[in-house]
């Protein structure tokens, strides 16, 4: 395999030197330690899909790792070196679900600014309007806005 990198990788036309790293990145990193001494055509389905699943960390490099497999073996399968790509229909890691109140935006828990609202100990019907604020809206007594979006 590392042979037919030294092969491939001058062909590969890359315009962007942040899609360059990664993609070199991702050679040193996973593919060349794991299959740099093997021969393109005794590299199997199953072995590259054990190898993405357990050996290669998170749904993102999986990505980015297979990407770059995929399109060494793609080249190698044109250049018939290869019979069978055995990097097609390899399957990455799902995506982890998130909770519902993980999907909420978060808000800045900093001093008071226009975004605050008023102290867990009052309550928002309490809060009452006693001087505007700058541009016109009005500031509860408390001192804190109660909404950037215009609800009390």
């Amino acid at each position: 395999m590392e042979q037919w990198y030294e092969v491939w990788w001058p062909t590969v036309d890359i315009k962007s030197v942040t899609t360059r790293n990664r993609k070199l990145s991702a050679w040193t990193v996973h593919v060349k330690p794991k299959w740099g001494k093997r021969k393109l055509s005794s590299i199997t389905w199953i072995q590259v899909q054990d190898w993405i699943t357990n050996e290669v960390k998170g749904r993102a490099t999986q990505l980015k790792v297979l990407e770059l497999f995929r399109h060494m073996m793609l080249a190698a399968l044109r250049d018939q070196r290869i019979p069978l790509n055995p990097a097609a229909d390899i399957q990455v890691t799902a995506a982890t679900s998130r909770h519902p109140d993980e999907l909420i935006p978060r808000r800045a828990s900093s001093a008071p600014s226009s975004a605050s609202t008023c102290p867990s100990t009052t309550s928002r019907s309490s809060c009452s309007p006693r001087r505007p604020a700058p541009g016109g809206a009005s500031s509860p007594a408390c001192g804190l806005r109660t909404s950037t979006y215009g609800k009390p």
